[in-house]
């Protein structure tokens, strides 16, 4: 079962590319663009989580992160990782029969829509991580 303590759930590409969020309806307690924007900055440069088959690192992450529109005097918990499904890679296979090779894109787009996933929670407890890393198995 999810944990109950997910604040808020968004999917994102690399280069700071958002997928989709899932956040309370209520506006007091949704993420401003600037919040969500140092979200996926700190997501997009983590270096410690290689694209999913990369060389060292780890593909999963758990760090306190400042939301300062959301509260200036405290940290959410974020846990994040790669899904394992790259878009780029996905779009250039599909097109790979087109006359240019690329599918039409510029560039070789390499890893340019990997997709990556961050639950923010509350609860800094090893066991909220444990539960979010759950939560990110059920929906992978």
């Amino acid at each position: 079962h999810p944990s109950q303590s997910i604040l808020y759930a968004i999917l994102s590409c690399d280069e700071k590319r958002l997928f989709g969020i899932i956040q309370p309806h209520a506006s007091e307690h949704q993420l401003t663009s600037y919040d969500l924007n140092l979200v996926l900055h700190y997501v997009d440069s983590q270096t410690a989580l290689p694209p999913q088959g990369g060389e060292g690192g780890h593909h999963e992450l758990w760090y306190p992160l400042c939301l300062p529109r959301l509260s200036s005097s405290g940290f959410v918990h974020c846990y994040t990782t790669r899904m394992g499904f790259d878009f780029g890679r996905q779009s250039q296979n599909q097109n790979s029969g087109r006359a240019n090779g690329n599918g039409g894109r510029s560039g070789s787009g390499s890893g340019s829509g990997d997709l990556k996933l961050t639950l923010i929670s509350q609860e800094p407890s090893t066991e909220e991580f444990q539960a979010l890393q759950r939560t990110a198995r059920e929906i992978r």
